[in-house]
């Protein structure tokens, strides 16, 4: 294919299933391709929790989300009843994996090569396959291969790029500063969040408010409790600036852990505990909107922490065994990483084998708030 002749190319299909805050740094893809392939038909074959980050996605014509089958669904179901849903979905899988055959894609891009995705990308009998190595039988299904290691040399929103040098599209002529993350925020996305925020801070007579994130799948990433709780502390006590938290759906117990923990501590010191601020659950492009409306972010390496960077809003991301520079953007005006640099830290592991914690507990909460407080531009009104 001839991509001097960009007309040549008619479909093009993005494959990239999960996770939240992989497909959200994979959108700067579809805003390449759409710069690169104007005429071009975008798709995206992704997993349905994906759909509040693709759905009315401006880069893209059309998201394929999977048929799933989740076992402990329908433990309990009637056996009989239950055959006829596994029907069900195989039927659904087949005929999206016949829809992928024949649609007739120019290209496809697989930005994880999974067996399910590997196999899905074969069939589609592309002139172009792309995808990142992994191993000797997957790679087979693609014919144009990029090494995988060369992930780690940047931010993943930006190496994510390099998927597209088989087409010509050079990284080195992008401007990573000028990278974006892709979330659509729609109108009825900013009315629970605006209306909650107003009510809270007209409680409080404030004015401003920082959002944290103490969450994430793995506990080892988790920066400790009372360490959020003592940096919280600070900002209301210097500042009498409300902090927010900030969570996923299926992280509430923990969130709750996090919250009840400061309001202790606020009580112990005579300090109203409302400045200790537990939204409702809001989804996704809610809690986006509402991070954008804040001064500032602080969370873990974690899901949230990616929405916070599309939000627009200054943030701090604490590391210990994750690696600052694959996941934080390189504008430093706006977004910075805090990691220990002596003893054991950056082991990209998510279970801790030392017998302390210690890449993530030795990062100090004033050091925290010292550095929120210049990031974010605190000051005493």
């Amino acid at each position: 294919m001839n991509f001097d002749n960009k007309a040549e190319t008619k479909k093009i299909l993005i494959m990239l299933p999960r996770q939240l805050g992989d497909v959200l740094l994979a959108t700067p893809i579809a805003t390449e391709l759409r710069k690169h392939f104007p005429a071009a038909e975008i798709h995206w074959w992704s997993h349905p929790m994906a759909k509040e980050i693709l759905n009315d996605n401006s880069f893209l014509n059309k998201v394929y989300y999977l048929p799933i089958w989740i076992k402990k669904k329908y433990k309990k179901t009637f056996f009989l009843k239950k055959f006829f849903l596994w029907l069900g979905y195989i039927f659904a899988e087949l005929k999206l994996f016949f829809k992928l055959m024949f649609t007739g894609y120019d290209i496809v891009i697989d930005a994880i090569n999974y067996p399910r995705s590997s196999l899905q990308a074969m069939a589609t009998f592309a002139p172009i396959r792309i995808s990142f190595k992994c191993n000797s039988v997957r790679d087979f299904a693609y014919n144009n291969l990029v090494d995988r290691t060369k992930l780690d040399e940047g931010y993943l929103g930006y190496t994510r790029l390099l998927l597209l040098e088989p087409l010509g599209i050079k990284i080195s002529n992008i401007n990573p500063l000028q990278i974006k993350l892709n979330l659509p925020i729609l109108s009825e996305n900013k009315i629970k969040p605006e209306l909650w925020i107003k009510e809270q801070l007209e409680k409080l007579n404030a004015k401003k408010f920082v959002v944290m994130s103490p969450t994430s799948r793995y506990l080892d990433r988790c920066w400790p409790i009372n360490h959020y709780t003592e940096l919280a502390f600070l900002i209301i006590r210097e500042f009498n600036i409300p902090v927010v938290w900030s969570r996923a759906p299926g992280e509430e117990e923990y969130i709750l852990k996090v919250h009840h923990n400061l309001i202790a501590k606020l009580q112990y010191n005579n300090i109203q505990e409302n400045y200790s601020l537990l939204p409702p659950l809001m989804s996704i492009r809610e809690i986006t909107y509402l991070t954008s409306l804040s001064v500032g972010c602080v969370a873990n390496s974690n899901g949230m922490s990616h929405f916070a960077v599309a939000s627009g809003t200054k943030m701090i991301q604490l590391h210990g065994p994750t690696v600052p520079l694959n996941w934080i953007p390189p504008d430093t005006n706006k977004y910075l990483g805090i990691q220990k640099n002596t003893g054991c830290y950056g082991c990209s592991s998510n279970v801790c084998k030392m017998p302390r914690h210690e890449c993530m507990e030795d990062i100090l909460p004033i050091d925290v708030f010292k550095k929120a407080v210049e990031l974010f531009g605190l000051k005493k009104e």
